[in-house]
């Protein structure tokens, strides 16, 4: 199942997803589980922070705060800076963890809360 769903999206797309959970067990054979962590973690931590720092060039440009409040549903409602937000939303599968750095960085999260919560 998980191979037809792999391959059915790389070809509409045209790409290859490349999971980085490949990596960390390749590293935890060759140098330890420790290591693989502490690089796992360190390349999706900065893998966010370019995400963040993608998501505010983005609100820059949009004027994303005088679009907030026409946001239907009331999503301009929602608490973006708040930790609890930040972290169940990258628990969301899929693109769960994109979507809430992109949108912490239109939102100008303070870099410490959103840094943390990564």
């Amino acid at each position: 199942m998980e191979y037809q769903l792999f391959f059915s999206f790389n070809k509409v797309f045209k790409t290859k997803i490349r999971s980085n959970a490949y990596g960390a067990i390749l590293l935890a054979g060759l140098y330890g589980p420790i290591v693989a962590v502490l690089v796992a973690t360190m390349g999706n931590t900065l893998a966010a922070l370019l995400e963040f720092f993608i998501g505010g060039r983005i609100g820059d440009l949009a004027d994303m705060e005088k679009r907030r409040a026409k946001l239907p549903f009331r999503l301009g409602q929602l608490p973006i800076d708040s930790p609890a937000f930040l972290l169940i939303g990258r628990m969301l599968p899929g693109l769960g963890p994109k979507f809430v750095s992109l949108v912490a960085g239109i939102y100008e999260v303070p870099l410490f809360t959103y840094t943390w919560t990564a």
